[in-house]
């Protein structure tokens, strides 16, 4: 059986992993990726369901973005100085 949320940044569409468990509010077969869990009692929550308790606690790890990122990723959008790379992206611009 495969998991019964719809996702999607601009239009939402069937989910294709397979569920792990339904959700304890309404029963819907949900995967990994989409199960939340209660702040009360833990029980497995989709998403719907989960949004609609409210705003996601601190501890929550879909919430807590300092995680997130890792110093190489900062990295890349440093502004200092960086010789190794030079100040031209191409050695012949007319080239291409």
């Amino acid at each position: 059986m495969s998991c019964a949320e719809r996702s999607g940044f601009l239009f939402a569409h069937a989910c294709d992993r397979p569920s792990t468990g339904a959700c304890f509010s309404c029963g819907k077969a949900i995967c990994a990726l989409h199960t939340r869990l209660a702040p009360d009692d833990g029980s497995p929550l989709c998403v719907t369901c989960a949004a609609a308790l409210g705003p996601l606690d601190e501890d929550d790890p879909h919430r807590n973005r300092d995680t997130a990122y890792d110093s190489d990723d900062y990295r890349a959008f440093d502004d200092t100085d960086d010789t190794s790379a030079g100040d031209d992206y191409e050695a012949d611009p007319g080239a291409s």
